[in-house]
């Protein structure tokens, strides 16, 4: 057994950037980003650009894009063009004010899942069973759900403290919050962030803004991986794609087509 190394072709040049590992380079893109900010932040005198609120602002508007992205790719996997996720998301939005307004702020987590997996089983149903066009079906879905939640928010929520046709009652129940030591109003990192100075100051906000994390965030952030692992890792996962990329192939292999896209889409829906 013998092992065989072959050279760089004629003419190629070898940089530092080429030698580099994925996760190399991902390292150096994100310290090259975040230089370019401290830099900006400087020059510019804006000194919220780097500043614990922004980082915490940015991150909890990325997150349920990040679920509604997670949940386009488990339907389009299935071999389903999933249109009606803003749909799902204005579900899910009402039964997290209804469950959480009744039981509190898990049980709105969980409301908010089953609001958006009842539209997932919905565009199942048009699509899967009855053949509707995709697209049609998910645009239909989109209008039904912002009508279908205006008229249950003000048939359930009105009259209810603060519930009207847009808005929830609400409740007082905190949820669990983790913090990392040393990140809170006062301490150490704050009184670093204040100084303003270039990079040192743009590191303790950022890290400041990453030391805080509800427990609605940490679920969503495990859930990133957690479908990684599903689509790409696990039986179930092998049949969705297989589903998606030649349904007749998995039907041979007696895969139940029909019920591994209406399981895709109703948890497409829920995240």
């Amino acid at each position: 057994m013998s092992t065989v190394l072959t050279a760089p072709e004629a003419g190629e040049r070898i940089t530092w950037w080429s030698g580099l590992s994925k996760r190399q380079r991902l390292l150096v893109i994100a310290v090259g980003v975040f230089m370019v900010l401290s830099a900006v932040r400087a020059i510019s005198g804006e000194k919220d650009l780097t500043s614990a609120f922004t980082v915490t602002a940015t991150i909890s508007a990325m997150l349920p894009i990040a679920m509604c992205g997670l949940g386009g790719l488990v339907a389009e996997r299935s071999g389903i063009v999933n249109i009606g996720l803003e749909g799902m998301m204005i579900l899910g939005t009402w039964g997290c004010g209804f469950f959480g307004y009744h039981w509190g702020p898990i049980a709105g987590l969980l409301g908010a899942a089953l609001g958006g997996a009842i539209g997932g089983l919905l565009h199942a149903l048009a699509t899967v069973t009855f053949g509707v066009d995709h697209v049609v079906s998910g645009v239909a879905i989109n209008l039904l759900a912002f009508g279908w939640a205006r008229f249950l928010a003000g048939s359930l929520f009105k009259g209810r403290g603060s519930g009207s046709e847009t808005n929830s009652p609400g409740f007082d129940t905190q949820v669990f919050t983790l913090r990392i030591p040393g990140m809170k109003d006062g301490q150490f990192f704050q009184k670093l962030e204040k100084r303003h100075w270039v990079i040192v100051s743009d590191l303790a906000g950022v890290l400041r803004g990453l030391g805080s994390w509800k427990f609605e965030q940490l679920v969503a952030v495990a859930l990133i991986p957690f479908i990684g692992w599903l689509v790409w890792r696990t039986r179930f996962g092998l049949r969705m794609r297989s589903c998606g990329e030649m349904p007749s192939a998995g039907d041979s292999l007696g895969v139940n087509v029909y019920r591994i896209q209406y399981v895709s889409l109703a948890l497409s829906g829920a995240l």
